[in-house]
This record gives structure tokens, sequence and C-alpha cells, in this order.
């Protein structure tokens, strides 16, 4: 995984910066905070616009951070993610709110992210892979990936299928 954020612009790195700050601030058990998705591609989208069906649409790439965490209930660790979520809005009042990156948090344990690191879980593998620690507290190493099993996934997916499309 990537350690650096120095090829983002100054204001997102102050952003991110801010935004791993509070979470330590609020949530003592993080372990390590990685940054996934768009912003950690490189191939974010600061603004774009569109009209459709005669209105105006814009979209802006949003911030996707996983939040690794040891002994903590899910209800907890969300209650203070949210938190740091609405901090992070208002500290950006004062700019142009279109504009700016939404924040989207996925909060894992550890122990359940290394069982799904090393049974191939696609999404996990993929942010492994991509990714960018922004926090990592040394007190635990994430799992070798292993490269997602085809059969495996489809079964995965047609079990979902049918459970949801009953």
């Amino acid at each position: 995984m990537k350690k650096s954020i120095a090829y983002l612009p100054p204001s997102n790195q102050k952003e991110l910066n801010f935004i791993v700050e509070n979470i330590l601030k609020r949530l003592k058990q993080t372990e390590m905070i990685i940054l996934f998705g768009s912003y950690a591609r490189n191939d974010y989208v600061v603004y774009d616009e569109k009209e459709e069906f005669n209105k105006v649409q814009f979209f802006v790439s949003d911030y996707d951070i996983l939040v690794v965490t040891s002994g903590i209930s899910d209800g907890i660790a969300g209650k203070a993610l949210d938190n740091v979520e609405d901090l992070y809005y208002r500290s950006v009042k004062e700019k142009d709110a279109d504009r700016q990156p939404p924040l989207q948090f996925i909060n894992e344990d550890i122990k359940k992210l290394n069982k799904d690191l090393t049974t191939g879980q696609y999404f996990y593998t993929q942010i492994k892979q991509e990714g960018i620690v922004l926090y990592d507290s040394g007190k635990f190493k994430l799992a070798r990936r292993r490269k997602p099993d085809m059969e495996d996934t489809k079964k995965k997916a047609q079990y979902h299928f049918e459970e949801k499309f009953a």
C-alpha cells in the first residue's frame, strides 16, 4: 500500500489531515486509516456538471475512508465517525459546498478485515492493493491479500442475488 498523499493539492491534504486528526481524537481504538477509491487512485473528479432532463446535475468525487479498529462495537465507532463527519462538513461551510468532496466512512474490525483479506474478499483486496495508509498505530499488520477466487465470488453473488430478489 502507498503511504503518501503528496500528489494531492494542498487543500485536499489539509482536509484529509483534519479528518485523520479528528478520527484519532474521537475514536481511540483506531488502528489504521486508509484512503481508497478515486482519491487514492488519483482519478478523482473535482467538479463535473452536465444538464440532464432540463436540470443541471453535478458530480464531485468523495473521500472514501476505511477506519480499521480493534475491540469496539460498530455502534460506538459509527457514532464517533458521524461526529467526525459533522465536524468536517461544518469546517468547510465557508467554501462552495457543491464542490466539496463528500465524506464516506467504512469501519471494520482488524480481525474481520484480515479474515476477509485471507479469503480473497474482493472489496478489501482492492483497498489493500490501491489504498493509501493515512494512519497506522503499528500494533497490527494487514494479512496478505489472496487473489479472489472467481468461482467463490460467483457463488457469493448468486447467494446475495437470491436473498434480495427471492
